[in-house]
């Protein structure tokens, strides 16, 4: 599931099982196979620390880059997103118990 900070879902992938992980998935996703038409340059999404490092998509910094300020700043930021990205999984939940 992507989503964006409020709420709205722009990409999504089914089939996959419950024990399948994410970036997994993510390789199935409209987003991962399209993105350089969906993209315009300098355009990116922000993932959580699974997913690859790429041109349009940028997860968190690791050790030792997130002890810089600038990448912790950075890091806060995303993790602001990630959580508004779990309401709306949590939303979707509360809405169909079967997912």
């Amino acid at each position: 599931l992507i989503s964006l900070p409020n709420l709205r879902i722009i990409d999504y992938v089914v089939g996959h099982t419950g024990s399948t992980h994410d970036s997994t998935c993510f390789q199935d996703s409209c987003i991962s196979k399209e993105h350089e038409s969906l993209f315009s340059p300098g355009e990116w999404i922000w993932a959580d620390s699974a997913y690859p490092v790429t041109t349009w998509c940028v997860p968190p910094y690791w050790k030792p880059y997130c002890e810089i300020p600038q990448n912790q700043w950075f890091n806060t930021l995303l993790a602001h997103i990630q959580i508004k990205s779990e309401h709306t999984v949590g939303y979707l939940k509360s809405q169909f118990a079967s997912l």
